[in-house]
């Protein structure tokens, strides 16, 4: 969204910002490589493999600042890589959320940069009964929701004891949400589990409806 607002802007070329995904960065350098060889599309491969054939070939820092999305999810090669590449005097600019660091990857910015903390406490996303249920999981989580943010509909905890259990229940809501006339392009099924770790793994429709992964399965 934020890459289609700036190129809509026509902006002239030298004040150009550069919008990528790290992974499709990183290949781009690490094809440089001579000793470059596509591998298995694995964890690893993506992880560790693609960063360090980037990082033998990088011989100049070419970047001002990088502004980096979902910090918490970078791991100590990448930023190793990302720190090769920018300026002595450059800056790092994250955007994070020590509460979403699932990975535990996160180990902090290269030691010879200066960090400046800001903390953003408005939530921008969830409506005012995610906020407050937010605030029960993550008592030491600060945020606020935004002006003209919605109530919303109300939350539900269902508890389940197997994945048998956990799919039924999972048809039984969208079935439900279906006869109050929600699309099913508006329902969406969100897992903290790896997709060979979760119950809905082989699962090809729910409440008579195709289910359609959009797992990113490139990159584990």
């Amino acid at each position: 969204e934020l890459r289609h607002r700036y190129r809509n802007l026509n902006m002239p070329r030298e004040f150009e910002i550069e919008f990528t995904n790290f992974h499709f960065w990183a290949l781009r350098i690490a094809e440089q490589n001579p000793t470059y060889r596509k591998e298995k599309a694995d964890e690893e491969f993506f992880n560790t493999y693609i960063p360090n054939k980037a990082k033998e070939v990088i011989t100049e820092a070419t970047y001002d600042a990088i502004i980096i999305d979902e910090g918490q999810d970078f791991r100590e090669n990448w930023l190793e890589l990302l720190n090769k590449v920018l300026k002595k005097e450059g800056r790092f600019l994250f955007f994070m959320d020590e509460n979403q660091d699932i990975f535990e990857t996160f180990k902090g910015v290269p030691n010879h940069r200066s960090v400046t903390k800001c903390h953003l406490e408005e939530n921008c996303r969830n409506t005012k009964l995610i906020i407050e249920k937010l605030r029960e999981t993550l008592p030491n989580a600060t945020m606020v929701p935004m002006e003209g943010t919605p109530d919303g509909q109300p939350i539900s905890n269902i508890n389940f004891t197997s994945n048998n259990e956990q799919i039924a229940e999972l048809e039984k809501q969208i079935k439900s949400l279906l006869d109050k006339g929600i699309r099913p392009n508006q329902i969406i099924i969100l897992t903290n589990n790896l997709e060979d770790g979760s119950s809905l793994k082989g699962v090809i429709t729910l409440g008579e409806k195709k289910l359609i992964s959009t797992y990113d399965r490139e990159y584990g």
